[in-house]
């Protein structure tokens, strides 16, 4: 009786999911209405087989951070990755991380430690673009130096996060203690210290898993813009070059889907991708829904 009452939500929480991506599909091969070009089918071929091994690496780092800071199975890490991988094709502003920190923060009941997880999943992403955009700038290339800009941003807040805040709340929390009195600070202790555990925990484990973040990285991008060459050439039938295969890259950190537009406006690329996407997207929400709802929990290690 207990397993078909756990039921129902998974069902609708999976029909609902599915027809979200269902819909998303359809829009996007509305909007990229004409076919691949003749001549170019074993580019794209490559170049959508490099860019989805580089996704499942992505998964693969969001699951080993997962596993070391929320304790959470390797599995269920990657399904939260192909959960949230479908929108991170569409949504700008990089807004498919909600639905990440959403799922973690369910899964693990640390809203914290899920953003240290977040934090520490993009910080090696940050680096390797930041010297990216400024090989681009120093170069010349046509990079957005706003983008450059932003992502440098990124990296000194995530430098902040696990190198000094755990310093300042601990400071903020001892000025609390001796300095401040009344039934609203005991809650408010309270929230200070789970963050202080969590940001220190954050940088203990960031000093032990940054040689896997750091080559995983490097992996992941280098197959990224292989497979952006790629696109390139199965748009234009010639060859281009690794600064063209650069500019695109940056043209879709903010929004993807322009980035796709300009590698290729007379292509399928995107839809094409988000189909592919789809099949590991429902699979992932048939894994966590029953415990996203909280009529299961996770088997942790």
């Amino acid at each position: 009786m207990r397993d078909n009452a756990s039921h129902p939500p998974t069902f609708v929480f999976t029909g609902i999911y599915s027809i979200l991506l269902a819909a998303l599909f359809l829009a996007n091969w509305i909007y990229f209405p004409a076919t691949v070009q003749g001549g170019a089918t074993e580019f794209m071929a490559l170049s959508i087989a490099v860019y989805l091994l580089a996704h499942f690496l992505r998964g693969v780092r969001l699951a080993v951070l997962s596993v070391a800071l929320l304790g959470l199975r390797f599995r269920t890490g990657l399904a939260v990755h192909f959960l949230a991988a479908p929108w991170s094709l569409v949504l700008p502003l990089k807004l498919d991380e909600t639905i990440r920190w959403g799922a973690l923060t369910r899964l693990s009941g640390s809203p914290f430690r899920s953003v240290a997880v977040l934090l520490l999943d993009r910080s090696a992403d940050a680096v390797v673009l930041l010297l990216l955009g400024v090989l681009a700038l120093s170069a010349g290339w046509n990079v957005t130096i706003a983008v450059v800009v932003a992502i440098f941003i990124a990296v000194v807040i995530i430098a902040f996060t696990f190198g000094i805040a755990p310093s300042l709340v601990k400071t903020l929390q001892r000025y609390i203690l001796l300095h401040r009195s009344g039934p609203q600070i005991v809650g408010i202790l309270r929230i200070v210290d789970r963050l202080r555990r969590a940001l220190d925990f954050g940088a203990h484990k960031a000093n032990e898993t940054f040689p896997f973040l750091v080559v995983s990285s490097i992996l992941i991008w280098a197959m990224e813009i292989a497979a952006i060459w790629l696109m390139l050439t199965t748009s234009t039938s010639e060859a281009n070059s690794f600064a063209e295969a650069i500019v695109a890259l940056f043209s879709g950190i903010v929004a993807p889907s322009v980035s796709m537009d300009k590698i290729d406006g007379s292509t399928r690329l995107l839809p094409l991708l988000l189909l592919l996407l789809l099949a590991p997207g429902v699979c992932a929400m048939v894994r966590l829904a029953p415990m996203l709802t909280g009529r299961q929990r996770d088997d942790r290690r």
